[in-house]
């Protein structure tokens, strides 16, 4: 999953920075784009964690793809690489499986 966004995202930089600016941004003008966006992003965890993981998880992966996309926008992390990234951290939450 993260594999996948991370990849368009890099396809695509100026998609990555203007979301970061809409995140981060104030103006009403954006709220509602700001909203679209954390719906999407919600409704893929969801869907990749399925519907027997932890809340405290979902919650974890949140803010890691926050982190994720801030640390991207602002340029000190590659998009290229935050895929596997977010793949570690979430396999470190998910913990042993087995």
């Amino acid at each position: 999953m993260f594999g996948d966004l991370a990849e368009f995202l890099a396809d695509e930089p100026e998609l990555a920075a203007a979301t970061t600016s809409a995140l981060l941004g104030s103006d009403p003008d954006v709220r509602e784009l700001r909203l679209l966006i954390g719906a999407e992003i919600n409704k893929r965890l969801h869907t990749a964690l399925g519907p027997d993981s932890a809340p405290e998880i979902f919650d974890a992966l949140v803010v890691a793809w926050s982190g994720a996309m801030l640390q991207v926008g602002m340029g000190h992390a590659p998009v290229e690489h935050m895929g596997d990234r977010l793949a570690t951290i979430t396999r470190l939450l998910m913990g042993p499986r087995g």
